[in-house]
């Protein structure tokens, strides 16, 4: 076994005074190869082609160093036009005259390498070797790779040991080159999401910052006027039979704040949850959210008509499904002056863009919402930043919830062409 010294190879070949021009211009080849292509995998190919052409070898590889250390991971591999049985996706342990040239990090070669002792761990259907030269990727003391060369009609030499040291070298270079810019062009994306990130979460916190203002001081207007309106009475004895109202109306209020305290904190939270999406059953989560706005509005009478045969639907949902319904009922009660508030669940499938969805229906007898203020309620809401204060918090809460299920709403009227007669708010979410 021959070898050279790690530092005999690139630095001692441009030493050379007497090295002749096509070998110079097929190193300067090489060394524009580590500045022109973009991959790896492309550069160490054009300087294992410039191997094999200043050595005279006719076949190799190039692969790199595992994980663990235990194998090489072929890069490619250059047969020369011999015939190979060996399958390529055996692994290509750390053995032989190549655990050499890892060991010692030095290029060697070997001339009659079939009746050397290495012969022994050629795998069965392997191509003859005749001679062999490897050359270590070195790269910063540790050698991560390696260049194989074979074959060559006549023997290899120590020029070529350093010719193929000093390609190796130019390879590492190359690997070390590439890695750097893929660390740079990942640190440059983890920045560019990590800004988009934090700009949309400073915009989302204004957005929701003015909406609760609003909401919370059209709250508290709503509870001051209630409570004046109660002094004032109780001076008047013949009116106090006004006073239940107006503490009826105070408990709305207060049900409204925590209502609107709740979707704050639920919107705070959604983004964490998006990757938790799993089946659930829709009847369970309509349910809850049925049982909790009842208990909300005890003193209204509520009408909501569910159908009777659901149990067996399930959607990709996740926790916050409840208040997505919730804060839909919410606002059909809310906004509804009748006596008896009606609200009519239906729940059906349908196929949209080859999606499958379930298809659950809000029908209300509210006060409705008026066509040019209905196309524009969710236009730009979390793109744009919009500060939608008529809407409030419940709906902007049911938008984002729906987007991260991959789902929607949509309003519609109750009665056809006449929006005065309530709405129908739709949901769709993913069948499972």
């Amino acid at each position: 076994m021959n070898s050279i010294e790690p530092e005999e190879g690139l630095g001692k070949l441009i030493s050379e005074e007497s090295l002749p021009k096509e070998k110079w211009f097929a190193i300067s080849k090489a060394i524009k190869a580590v500045l022109e292509y973009s991959t790896f995998k492309e550069a160490a190919r054009a300087i294992f082609d410039i191997s094999k052409e200043l050595t005279g070898a006719k076949s190799g590889y190039i692969a790199l160093l595992s994980k663990d250390g235990s194998e090489n991971e072929v890069l490619f591999l250059d047969s020369g036009g011999l015939t190979c049985s060996v399958d390529p996706e055996l692994p290509m342990p750390i053995r032989g005259l190549r655990a050499e040239s890892y060991k010692t990090r030095k290029a060697v070669f070997y001339n009659d390498f079939m009746k050397s002792k290495w012969v022994q761990y050629l795998p069965h259907g392997h191509v003859t070797l005749k001679n062999v030269l490897f050359a270590p990727l070195n790269l910063e003391g540790k050698t991560i790779g390696i260049m194989g060369l074979a074959n060559k009609e006549k023997d290899f030499t120590e020029h070529d040991a350093v010719i193929a040291s000093a390609l190796s070298e130019l390879a590492a270079i190359s690997l070390r080159n590439n890695r750097m810019v893929d660390l740079l062009r990942n640190s440059q994306q983890q920045l560019k999401v990590s800004e988009e990130k934090y700009r949309k979460a400073y915009y989302q916190s204004n957005l929701y910052k003015d909406i609760f203002t609003h909401d919370i001081n059209n709250i508290f207007q709503n509870i001051q006027s209630s409570i004046n309106l109660i002094l004032m009475h109780l001076k008047e004895p013949n009116r106090e039979e006004n006073l239940e109202e107006f503490g009826k109306l105070i408990k709305d209020q207060i049900n409204r704040g925590s209502t609107l305290v709740n979707n704050i904190r639920q919107l705070s939270i959604i983004d964490d949850f998006k990757q938790s999406l799993k089946k659930v059953e829709l009847s369970k989560h309509l349910n809850q959210a049925i049982d909790y706005v009842k208990k909300s509005y005890s003193r209204e009478e509520l009408h909501i008509h569910i159908p009777p045969k659901i149990d067996d639907i399930y959607v990709i949902a996740n926790k916050f499904l409840s208040n997505v319904f919730e804060n839909i009922l919410n606002n059909a009660i809310r906004y509804n002056d009748n006596k008896i508030i009606q609200i009519t669940i239906k729940v059906s499938k349908i196929q949209s863009d080859k999606t499958k969805f379930v298809k659950i229906e809000f029908l209300d007898n509210g006060v409705g919402i008026p066509e040019e203020r209905k196309k524009n309620i969710f236009k730009g809401l979390i793109e744009k930043q919009q500060k939608i204060k008529g809407m409030g918090i419940g709906l902007l809460t049911v938008s984002k919830i729906l987007a991260t299920y991959g789902g929607k709403i949509l309003i519609e009227n109750r009665i056809p062409g006449d929006y005065k007669q309530g709405s129908n708010f739709i949901v769709l979410i993913p069948e499972s």
